[in-house]
């Protein structure tokens, strides 16, 4: 879901940990994370919005609807590169 910002293969992904324990996580940045669905999956996203932001998300199955998400405290926003994909 992060291409073709990554790719699946010869891509080599290198992170650091001491962003999040200084709190200094930002839209932009790229993420490593456990799936809340199923905690056997490591995810790859990027981070869209903060805490207290509101995301407009279109819909999948039309680009007329699109609905508005607030990202409650303690949350960020995560998307893959790939939106039909993510």
């Amino acid at each position: 879901s992060m291409s073709p910002t990554l790719n699946s293969k010869g891509d080599l992904i290198l992170y650091e940990t001491a962003s999040v324990r200084r709190d200094e996580l930002k839209p932009g940045n790229i993420v490593i994370l456990q799936s809340p669905k199923d905690p056997s999956t490591i995810l790859c996203k990027r981070i869209i919005a903060m805490e207290g932001e509101t995301v407009e998300v279109e819909s999948r199955f039309s680009s007329n609807y699109a609905t508005n998400h607030f990202v409650p405290k303690g949350h960020v926003w995560i998307q893959g590169d790939n939106l039909s994909n993510s």
